[in-house]
Order: structure tokens, then C-alpha cells, then sequence
């Protein structure tokens, strides 16, 4: 199922490219493909963190919830402790899961995660905008979640791990 979200996917990519090209948009093809390898490029790179089931959730987040688009931005330098793994997709999902159903249909819909990982600090702050009816979300959890932002058009909060 992943092999034909991701080879329909590249499809659509690649005609997408094909299309410029023929309109003779060489400028708009370059960059489709520059951002395609940014993309995969910051994809890749969620695997350094050493949180496999973390990074699967990130990179199988647009084929299990098409109606969010994501945008990833990582600075990786140092992989995480594996206990925290579970904790952080955990976290992740079920803020994910108490929006999705909520969300107006026909509204655009954008989630951005900007994940930092050095040798004594991770970080993983994330932003959703678009349009929902959810009240703000509350999860026990033995990270450090702070929230800077809950309302029906914006979702800000910082994960991070507690010393």
C-alpha cells in the first residue's frame, strides 16, 4: 500500500515536471524538482533521529492523513534515546487523530514540523493551521509539551524531553 501511495505520488510529480517543460516553464520545473529533493531530503533525514517508530509516523503522515499537507524542516545532528520513541509518535497521533475529524472540508489544511536533534537537546515543534471544531487537547505525557497556540485555525506546541 506505502509502494503505490509513493509510486503514484512520483507520477504525479513527474508529470507535473513534464507539463512545465512542455509550456516551456523551464524555471517552474527546476524548482519542482529542487523542492522534491528538499522534501526527500528531510524525509531521510527523521531516520538519524534513531525513533523508528517516530520517524515511520512522519513519513507515512500524508498517505494516512491526506487532508493535511506537511511540511518538515530538520536540523539532525544526534539521534534520540530509543525509550523515547513510542512516547513522542504517541503524542503526535493522538493530537493528529482528535483534529482530523473535525476538520472543515473545505478549508486548506497545513501541518509544520521543525524537528532539532543535537547531542544534548531534541526538540520538535510543530504548527497546524487551517480550520476545525476541537477543544484544545490535553494528553499526559512524561515529555515536555508546551503550548503556545490552540484556537479553531492554529495549533502551535514544542515537544520536548524532560531532564
Amino acid at each position: 500500500e506505502v509502494l503505490r501511495h509513493s509510486n503514484h505520488d512520483l507520477l504525479n510529480h513527474l508529470h507535473l515536471i513534464r507539463m512545465n517543460l512542455d509550456l516551456n516553464r523551464v524555471d517552474e520545473a527546476k524548482r519542482i524538482i529542487d523542492d522534491i529533493a528538499i522534501s526527500c531530503k528531510m524525509f531521510s533525514m527523521t531516520n538519524k533521529l534513531g525513533l523508528t517508530k517516530t520517524a515511520l509516523w512522519i513519513q507515512m503522515f500524508k498517505w494516512r492523513y491526506p487532508a493535511i499537507m506537511l511540511q518538515l524542516y530538520c536540523d539532525i545532528e544526534s539521534p534520540v534515546e530509543q525509550v523515547w520513541d513510542e512516547v513522542i509518535e504517541q503524542y503526535l497521533e493522538k493530537t493528529i487523530i482528535h483534529v482530523y475529524d473535525k476538520l472543515d472540508p473545505f478549508e486548506e489544511q497545513m501541518m509544520t514540523i521543525h524537528i532539532a536533534s543535537k547531542e544534548n537537546s531534541f526538540s520538535m515543534a510543530v504548527h497546524l493551521t487551517g480550520h476545525w471544531e476541537a477543544d484544545q487537547l490535553k494528553i499526559d505525557s512524561d515529555l515536555h509539551v508546551q503550548w503556545h497556540e490552540w484556537s479553531n485555525r492554529s495549533c502551535r506546541f514544542e515537544i520536548s524531553l524532560k531532564e
